[in-house]
């Protein structure tokens, strides 16, 4: 990949984070044996699932974007830092990361820290997006965040 991404790669690798957040949480709930965590999780994965739709339609209709900063290629290479620095933007990492997982505090600490860094990736990505497409990332940040209440919640009763 170059150093920089088009609109289009912004939001694919939304679905990537998105796919990867599934199997993640999909996975801690089979290895949960604490029923409310593994309820907990269970719903993450359902909601994961629901925003790969959100973003695959999303790519259906995102054009290359230019963004309208002064110097387009130093904001995607900037984007690109951001992915980088996302383990869930690469492929299959969700399986393996919770494969790695020790207990639930640890799977909701790891659960967390992923929610964030996605709600940062989407703030940025929404940018290189139509504004009507930047609503429906708005609203996937906002169940991000509501995913991260959950999981401290969870947290206090694990």
């Amino acid at each position: 990949m170059s150093d920089s991404f088009s609109g289009s790669e912004v939001v694919a690798l939304g679905i990537q984070i998105e796919k990867n957040g599934f199997d993640f949480y999909s996975d801690l709930a089979s290895a949960m044996k604490d029923e409310k965590a593994k309820k907990v999780f269970e719903y993450l994965a359902v909601e994961e699932s629901k925003h790969v739709k959100v973003f695959s339609k999303i790519l259906n209709s995102v054009q290359d974007y230019e963004p309208v900063e002064l110097y387009p290629e130093e904001y995607f290479s900037y984007l690109k830092k951001i992915a980088d620095q996302s383990v869930f933007t690469k492929k299959d990492k969700g399986h393996e990361i919770a494969s790695k997982i020790k207990n639930s505090k640890e799977a909701i600490e790891m659960a967390v820290s992923f929610e964030e860094e996605s709600i940062r990736f989407f703030e940025e990505a929404k940018k290189t997006v139509s504004a009507e497409d930047e609503f429906l990332i708005d609203k996937i940040i906002l169940q991000e965040e509501n995913h991260i209440n959950k999981l401290n919640d969870l947290k206090k009763t694990v």
